[in-house]
């Protein structure tokens, strides 16, 4: 009887020692599958906040291009401004908080900072900044409404745009686009007699430069953008407004100062009266010819000035540009009311 007891009590410490070990096994189990879930949803968590705050990006690109110039989201109050955002079931993911700083004085460019924040809130929030901003015309080194011939030997540097033909036959260190698939290239651009041509062609290149045809480039606004500017200008303390020159003058001369040891607010530029020029002959977009008067002869001097707080200089006039500068600045040429006798030139 002894004997089998104490045969009972060996089972019981092996059992109780099974199950000992079992239960720390089904425990660390457990306590690992808890640790792997936490760490996927963390994961997941992770990922969606930077996917929240990327979408919180493209809602506000969106709503600058149905509502320009409002940066307050709508509410007319600083932000930041909160929106929440939804899988495609309807199920709340998360939420994004924008805060919009807007465009600097003479820029149309304005900064977007999202901040993504999931709804289980296991993951830090994810930050995401976009710049975004119309697109500028001083992008293009040449812009023009009409076909256009750049001979042998001439080299354009930056992007040059004609709503036209462009026969090319020099050099291109940038993108090439005309709006048209063909035009009809005239006798005064060297086809002779007249000849459907590519929207682009000729003997230059790189031709990978070349597109055609693109999006023509919307002249009429580009007109109403320089009204705005013209009254932005003649406003006290908003701008430089110059009125056009006598009839015995050509326009003006502006160089501009950069003070590189201070900052842009100490930039300057030089203003001189254009008082002759150099004449050349030419062609016209229709074929004709035609004077030109680009290249200064004689000029006096008018003064120094401090370059604006807003950055625009606007001239009645044609206007020679040259210098540099570190300040934010707008130079535009016209002459109201537009007319084709009354079109000005910025060199």
């Amino acid at each position: 009887m002894k004997v089998k007891n104490k045969q009972n009590g060996y089972v019981i410490i092996l059992v109780l020692g099974v199950v000992s070990v079992l239960f720390i096994l089904v425990t660390g189990l457990a306590s690992l599958v808890i640790n792997e879930s936490y760490s996927s949803h963390r994961s997941q968590d992770n990922l969606v906040s930077l996917q929240i705050a990327e979408a919180g990006i493209n809602y506000y690109t969106w709503f600058l291009n149905h509502f320009p110039g409002d940066f307050q989201n709508g509410y007319g109050v600083e932000g930041p401004y909160s929106h929440d955002y939804y899988d495609g079931n309807g199920n709340k993911l998360g939420f994004y908080s924008l805060d919009i700083t807007p465009p600097a004085a003479g820029s149309t460019i304005c900064t977007i900072r999202s901040t993504g924040y999931t709804e289980r809130g296991l993951a830090k929030s994810r930050v995401v900044e976009a710049q975004v901003g119309l697109p500028s015309l001083a992008k293009f080194a040449f812009l023009t409404h009409s076909d256009i011939w750049f001979g042998t030997g001439e080299t354009v540097d930056g992007m040059l745009h004609s709503n036209g033909g462009i026969r090319f036959d020099g050099i291109a260190t940038n993108l090439i686009t005309s709006a048209r698939p063909t035009y009809i290239c005239q006798p005064f651009h060297g086809c002779n007699p007249a000849a459907t041509r590519n929207g682009i062609w000729g003997s230059g290149g790189p031709e990978s430069f070349w597109e055609y045809p693109v999006a023509a480039i919307d002249f009429a606004a580009v007109s109403g953008s320089l009204s705005s500017l013209r009254d932005a200008a003649m406003v006290p303390g908003g701008g430089h407004y110059l009125e056009p020159t006598r009839a015995n003058e050509y326009g003006y001369q502006i160089i501009l100062k950069s003070n590189s040891t201070a900052t842009p607010n100490d930039d300057s530029y030089d203003l001189y009266k254009v008082t002759n020029t150099w004449q050349t002959s030419g062609w016209t977009p229709d074929g004709g010819n035609r004077n030109y008067r680009d290249k200064i002869r004689n000029r006096s001097w008018v003064g120094n000035y401090a370059m604006p707080a807003s950055g625009i200089i606007f001239v009645e006039d044609n206007v020679w540009v040259s210098g540099q500068t570190s300040s934010r600045t707008t130079i535009a040429a016209a002459v109201f009311p537009e007319a084709p006798n009354k079109y000005v030139s910025i060199v």
